[in-house]
């Protein structure tokens, strides 16, 4: 069995699993399972899935390599647009493409108008990331990563402007990007850039890969960041290769702004995905 997004809505927890029936479930914190099948879709490999208001209704969207779903409530439905990554802002949802770069907008799910593209440089150079953040001016605005840099997305133009998080390219490497806090945090194989705005930009190095890194036999390469209360949570999950090689242990770590610590060492076959941090069913948990 393997889990791409995991989702709250509404106070409930949904999941998209590749197993012998795949597709959408929801968890069942009384008796610890995920239950039966509530939609018949999704590929178990996920890019993303967020929960917002468009066009007036709150939607959970989960989207995957071929399409994304979109459930407000009552009824499940289906959008053929290649999803990949998705976002909610401005009252639209919006859908950015892994492998071409296409940015589409929908003030409706299922609608879906195509408005701009992500620079990308060459076959293996993907988008990776599509979130909400502040500007300099203290607006939220769309931010786009792929392995070469951090974009802003002009909404007036219709096009991704880069901004001063500039990387050589790590072709076939598609990096986490997350706001937390007041700031950005941008993981790039082992490191993790802080990205900070203002009069101007400031970026910091502050990864678990400084004084050292990890030891050689747990896994360095960062698969996910996910912001809590009081800390930014890693996890780790290969030395070498993709994102879902296991040829080592993984590890969910935790900064607080000062330092890192440890919070779980996984076994060297082990494979961690997708994290939530969530008050759903009444608990504050990862």
């Amino acid at each position: 069995t393997q889990f791409g997004a995991l989702v709250e809505y509404l106070g409930e927890v949904y999941a998209d699993i590749l197993a012998t029936s795949s597709g959408i479930y929801k968890y069942n914190d009384t008796t610890t399972t995920w239950g039966s099948r509530l939609y018949a879709a999704g590929l178990g490999v996920s890019r993303t899935g967020v929960v917002g208001i468009v066009g007036g209704t709150q939607y959970l969207v989960i989207s995957d390599v071929s399409n994304y779903y979109y459930y407000n409530g009552t009824a499940w439905a289906t959008s053929t647009t290649n999803g990949d990554l998705v976002a909610i802002w401005d009252e639209r949802l919006w859908i950015l493409q892994y492998a071409t770069g296409r940015l589409f907008y929908a003030f409706a799910p299922g609608t879906d108008v195509q408005d701009a593209s992500l620079p990308i440089w060459g076959t293996g150079n993907y988008a990776s990331s599509l979130f909400v953040a502040r500007d300099a001016s203290g607006e939220e605005i769309l931010y786009a990563a792929c392995p070469a840099g951090l974009f802003a997305y002009d909404v007036d133009n219709r096009r991704f402007v880069p901004t001063a998080l500039r990387l050589p390219s790590l072709t076939g490497w598609t990096p986490h990007v997350i706001q937390w806090r007041d700031d950005i945090y941008f993981a790039s194989r082992s490191g993790i850039y802080k990205y900070t705005l203002g009069t101007s930009a400031v970026i910091q190095s502050v990864g678990p890969d400084r004084d050292d890194g990890l030891p050689s036999n747990k896994a360095d390469v960062i698969r996910w960041l996910v912001g809590s209360h009081g800390d930014l949570i890693v996890i780790t999950s290969a030395t070498s290769g993709d994102f879902w090689s296991a040829d080592a242990a993984p590890v969910i770590l935790a900064w607080n702004g000062r330092g890192w610590r440890v919070l779980y060492e996984g076994a060297s076959t082990e494979r961690i995905r997708p994290p939530l941090v969530s008050g759903a069913y009444g608990d504050y948990r990862l």
